[in-house]
């Protein structure tokens, strides 16, 4: 969301029937007017607090979009701003939509070669296009429209098509039928390329006067979704506008937020059934005054409140919002902004920003994947280490403290998101646990969430200080190491041999020989029979034998240890 939208929008929102008197009743402008506020309201003042685990990819969130990676979230940057450190999987370029080339005014269809080959690289094209109330046949600019889509597929990249992007803001398109006659046009000749994807982009939080779901062009038309995604730090960039109904309408002043900010659209668009992967087409943190602004004092007024908002924006929201597949960050200042966007220009900023785009979910190249997703915790049973992280929200609420505990002792907390926090060995024993996670704001407890963990570590076996490979894990029964058959016997010099018919296993080493039946809670030593605590047994088709007592009958000693637990046998 860009300044000068809001500063637009506060007219709109002054004088709301006026504006849309020419094309609606009154009753229906204050009828959306209505629902917008109400909606935005709800969002910015629901607390919450979610918790989640890392976990392998799985495609969790994929939407099965053009391009779209399975997992994780492709960063960028304009192709003239990168950050001179971090490395794009895709850049992006602008360009304006020309009303004056009409076909009537001469202008011809243009001969252009398609692509020799593909590139193998991310392209991303903001066709800017503003035609405020003026009503546009897109007939009228057929060659134009034809020309520039064919230039934008000769390149061989792949291409996602952002056209008329921020259309429901600034009174940029007053006519939502014709906005989706003209977009409709334009998509169905992109789609003839096989190597453009269209992207159907409003601001995040748009004129409060406007249904978007009007502007909505059907899902054959849409490939992606995208969003402009602006955190600043007062509505309006005045230290004065900071009212309830301006600050929670366009998530701004105390409410700033880009998770809040991005839920606004994605939460509207899943109620109504609309499921596209998303794109931040353009989005930063504003962290100075522009120069020349009567507030300007050296361009790094709100740099510490911009360090915690990009935490908010590089940590919380890819776990929050994982259908959010790029991320564009502006990384520019304008001169008719309020605030300066360009975070490549402020270390501690730009830090920030690589410390979280150079590690997952986040992807670095073209075309990648995550190989982790974040994934809401609940009740779990644990054998190895568990990273956590946390989503903290309250109202108007810029720093929050999370408290791990475990069985009601602290042992964990963090005023900076992500939050992270790792179960494991160090602060678990086997058994069943109480994980509390708690809010915090000032020191006062805001919110808590519990979870039951039942954790037990993994089972190590050393046979003459070697740690064989199982096909499958040892496991416990009835408080006995059981261990794959051919695996141990092997590695403890045995020829072995399985009967399937009588289901038994007999493993000599040439002094001994040893005879088990699956099942049976005996076992023959050289004909002397032996009773076992736990017999062998079939565990998803393997024979699993009870790891001490065959050791001991093949006369080697076993030592076992609770702590780490791990069996040892010379």
């Amino acid at each position: 969301m860009k300044t000068k939208f809001l500063k637009k929008t506060a007219k709109l929102v002054a004088a709301a029937l006026l504006a849309a008197a020419a094309l609606c009743p009154a009753s229906v402008y204050a009828d959306a007017m209505s629902e917008n506020v109400a909606r935005m309201s709800k969002i910015c003042n629901t607390p919450d607090l979610k918790v989640y685990y890392e976990a392998p990819a799985e495609g969790r969130y994929y939407r099965g979009g053009m391009f779209e990676p399975q997992s994780g979230a492709y960063h960028g940057t304009p192709f003239d701003a990168p950050y001179p450190d971090i490395a794009n999987a895709l850049e992006t370029e602008y360009l304006w939509f020309d009303q004056s080339l009409t076909d009537e005014s001469g202008y011809e269809r243009a001969d252009i070669a398609p692509y020799p080959e593909r590139t193998g690289r991310l392209h991303l094209y903001n066709w800017n296009c503003a035609f405020k109330s003026k009503h546009v046949d897109p007939e009228d600019y057929s060659n134009y429209i034809k020309n520039t889509i064919d230039n934008m597929s000769a390149g061989g990249d792949d291409v996602l098509l952002v056209f008329a992007k921020e259309f429901n803001i600034n009174d940029n398109f007053t006519d939502p039928d014709n906005f989706v006659e003209l977009f409709r046009y334009v998509a169905d000749y992109a789609h003839t390329k096989d190597n453009i994807a269209v992207v159907w982009p409003p601001n995040n939080v748009g004129s409060v006067n406007l249904r978007l779901i009007d502007y909505y062009p059907g899902d054959e038309y849409v490939d992606w979704i995208g969003m402009s995604l602006y955190v600043m730090p007062y509505f309006q960039g005045d230290p004065k506008q900071t009212g309830y109904s301006n600050s929670i309408s366009f998530v701004a002043g105390d409410y700033s937020n880009a998770v809040i900010g991005a839920k606004a659209l994605i939460d509207y668009m899943d109620k109504r059934g609309i499921t596209k992967p998303y794109v931040i087409t353009e989005g930063s943190v504003g962290f100075g005054e522009t120069p020349g602004r009567p507030e300007y004092k050296d361009g790094m007024e709100f740099v510490n409140w911009a360090e915690q908002q990009l935490r908010r924006y590089y940590y919380e929201l890819p776990r929050v919002c994982p259908e959010i597949k790029i991320y564009i960050c502006f990384n520019r200042n304008v001169d008719s902004d309020y605030y300066q966007y360009r975070l490549a220009n402020v270390p501690v900023l730009s830090a920030a920003v690589k410390q979280a785009v150079n590690k997952p979910p986040f992807i670095l190249e073209y075309p990648g994947s995550s190989p982790i997703e974040f994934v809401e915790m609940d009740d779990t049973e644990l054998e190895t280490p568990l990273n956590l992280s946390a989503y903290a929200y309250e109202p108007k609420a810029l720093y929050l403290t999370v408290k791990y505990l475990i069985d009601g002792e602290e042992v964990f907390e963090s005023s900076y998101p992500p939050y992270s926090f790792t179960l494991s060995g160090e602060n678990l024993t086997p058994g069943r646990h109480t994980l509390t996670v708690k809010k915090l704001s000032g020191g006062a407890e805001l919110d808590s969430v519990d979870y039951e963990i039942g954790f037990k570590t993994a089972v190590h076996v050393f046979i003459d200080g070697e740690e064989p490979e199982f096909e499958k894990p040892p496991v416990i029964v009835n408080d006995r190491v059981l261990v794959p058959m051919r695996a141990v016997f092997e590695a403890l010099g045995c020829e072995v041999e399985w009967d399937g018919n009588e289901k038994t296993v007999t493993a000599s080493n040439g002094d001994d020989t040893i005879i088990l039946k699956i099942n049976d809670d005996t076992m023959l030593k050289n004909d002397e029979e032996i009773t076992l605590d736990a017999p062998a047994e079939l565990d998803d088709g393997f024979t699993m034998v009870p790891l001490r007592a065959v050791s001991e009958a093949l006369a080697r000693a076993v030592s076992w240890d609770g702590e780490t637990r791990t069996v040892t046998i010379e």
